[in-house]
């Protein structure tokens, strides 16, 4: 080391300064002696000091000097500037002064490694600290530093090093870590097992989860590559192992769901997703992210039986409910239309309770029904009664609405026939058809109609009715089996 006299003019007056000039490992480092704050690279006979110069300010590498025999400590300007400190700012007075401006969880670190450097005994440090800055929030320094000058007894006597600023990097880890946790909180929530299969080494890797859902015992060591390959589901294996090859020679992300059978023999519903890499650790791989749907088929299949039984409860309701409106609007014997239904259909037809003209209606009678139940029994009585209603709707179903009002009493309404003589003529009709025979040893029966219409005049449907009802009376009286009009 030498010191030289350095002559320079400061504000004005003539003053002498020394520097000292160290040379370390090929690179002289120029320190001011009269305790002005500042150190200097300055040119040597190294050609490559330029070089290393370069290096450290495009790193971004605040440089320090601590020279513990005189207690002087110099910064260079990059130091300062990572600091956001001007040239002349003074810093502070003494180590327990920064101290206090670190963050107490970095205090102890930091205050162990500053008195082992101002002892003598630090040979080497790196360490990491926050430092409150200007905005009152933590900038992340990494120090690195190294004693450079030892006395005779190896203690240290002079410490150099760099700060950098690695606020940024730190951010960035935080944001990988948060990341990172993020993900394994949703992944273990999920319960999805994550495997790798490495393609050099066939190697194929399971975690916790996946042993979990495949029912593996938590070992360490790599299964075997035919492991996953015999856990298929017989039934689902041909197309398991298609699609996985498919997947594989196209080096692109696919989709699996199939069923495996554990070692115990339960069968499992799986759901895997897989994707290629060509960086892993261990070099080109595949990773998969399986997990258990066994619950979720198992709801989906009670819901489809849930639905289809329900499906089927609705079919029987609506079964039903037709049943029950045909029931309440039709003779549970004859299958013609009730009273019920009669009337709503003339309430329909004349909202305002006036027939129009052409309305026409007939009104029924079963000649001697109570002596054919007495003589042949009811089931005869019944059968000619529908005997009666299959010829009453075949005659005037197509031009009126039939029914039967009760017993042995039909009737009909009919709106689309011509005229009175038509009416008649279809009343005839209904006689004569009725008189056929329809079953062997049994007389046949026979009827008497009453009709009345409106066609001469408006009347209502109970006038009409009531008219029908006296002409078959008439029929009655005159005896039977023939037609009267009102």
């Amino acid at each position: 080391m030498q010191t030289i006299p350095d002559d320079s003019r400061r504000d004005g007056r003539q003053i002498q300064n020394f520097w000292t000039e160290t040379c370390y490992e090929g690179i002289i480092v120029k320190r001011i002696g009269d305790g002005r704050e500042g150190c200097h690279l300055v040119k040597s006979n190294v050609p490559d000091v330029e070089y290393w110069r370069a290096v450290i300010d495009v790193a971004d590498l605040g440089v320090w000097d601590y020279d513990l025999a005189t207690g002087e400590k110099t910064y260079s300007e990059k130091w300062r500037e990572i600091r956001g400190l001007t040239g002349d700012q003074a810093l502070h007075s003494s180590d327990e002064d920064w101290l206090n401006t670190l963050h107490p969880d970095d205090v102890p670190t930091a205050r162990r490694i500053t008195r082992m450097i101002n002892a003598g005994t630090a040979k080497k440090i790196s360490y990491e600290y926050r430092e409150r800055n200007a905005s009152g929030g933590w900038t992340w320094y990494m120090c690195r530093g190294r004693a450079v000058q030892f006395d005779q007894d190896g203690r240290a006597t002079r410490f150099v090093g760099i700060d950098t600023d690695v606020s940024t990097i730190r951010l960035l880890e935080a944001d990988r870590l948060a990341a990172a946790q993020q993900l394994e909180i949703a992944v273990a929530i999920a319960e999805i097992g994550v495997w790798k299969f490495n393609i050099a080494d066939e190697t194929l890797i399971w975690d916790k989860r996946m042993r979990k859902i495949w029912g593996v015992p938590d070992l360490s060591y790599p299964l075997p590559r035919d492991f996953w390959e015999g856990s298929i589901h017989p039934d689902d294996s041909a197309r398991v192992l298609a699609d996985t090859k498919i997947g594989q020679d196209r080096k692109q992300p696919y989709d699996l769901d199939y069923r495996i059978v554990r070692q115990n023999g339960e069968v499992r519903y799986v759901r895997t997703r897989v994707t290629y890499t060509a960086e892993g650790p261990d070099g080109p791989c595949f990773i998969g992210a399986d997990r258990d749907v066994t619950e979720d088929v198992r709801k989906a299949d009670d819901l489809l039986t849930a639905t289809k039984i329900a499906q089927d409860r609705l079919a029987q309701l609506l079964v039903s409910q037709r049943e029950l409106e045909y029931l309440t609007g039709h003779d549970p014997l004859t299958g013609i239309k009730n009273r019920r239904a009669f009337e709503a259909h003339a309430a329909e037809l004349t909202p305002d309770g006036v027939a129009s003209k052409g309305l026409g209606v007939m009104v029924i009678d079963v000649d001697n029904l109570k002596e054919i139940n007495d003589s042949w029994g009811h089931a005869v009585g019944d059968a000619v009664l529908k005997g009666v209603a299959n010829v009453i709707r075949s005659e005037l179903g197509s031009v009126g609405i039939v029914a039967r009002l009760g017993g042995d009493e039909f009737v009909a309404l009919l709106s689309k026939s011509r005229s009175a003589e038509a009416l008649g003529k279809l009343a005839e009709g209904i006689v004569a058809k009725v008189g056929i025979p329809f079953h062997d040893g049994i007389p046949p029966p026979s009827i008497s109609v009453g009709v009345s219409n409106s066609f001469d005049q408006a009347r209502t449907v109970q006038d009409l009715i009531r008219s029908a009802d006296r002409a078959l009376y008439q029929a009655k009286n005159a005896g039977r089996s023939r037609v009267a009009f009102a």
